[in-house]
């Protein structure tokens, strides 16, 4: 049975809860801010590559923010399985 396409992902925003949901296999895709500083997200490019999770670094800081949905700025946020 192929999952419906037509559920939007779940995100959840912010570099403590995307690794704690790395380490869990709980992600289906990681991303991290392409202007953001990398003393933040290379613990999360790190896991990625450690847990075979893909890497998404195209969107800006205010675009993942956005994407969450939130009213401030986010450095990394995950996609939810």
């Amino acid at each position: 049975m192929s999952p419906d396409s037509s559920v939007p992902d779940i995100y959840v925003a912010g570099v403590t809860q995307s690794k704690k949901l790395i380490r869990s296999s709980a992600v289906k895709k990681a991303y991290i801010a392409s202007d953001a500083d990398e003393k933040v997200t290379g613990v999360i490019s790190d896991l990625c590559r450690e847990y075979d999770v893909e890497l998404d670094g195209t969107h800006t800081l205010a675009e993942l923010g956005q994407m969450c949905g939130i009213d401030v700025k986010c450095a990394a946020c995950v996609a939810l399985k």
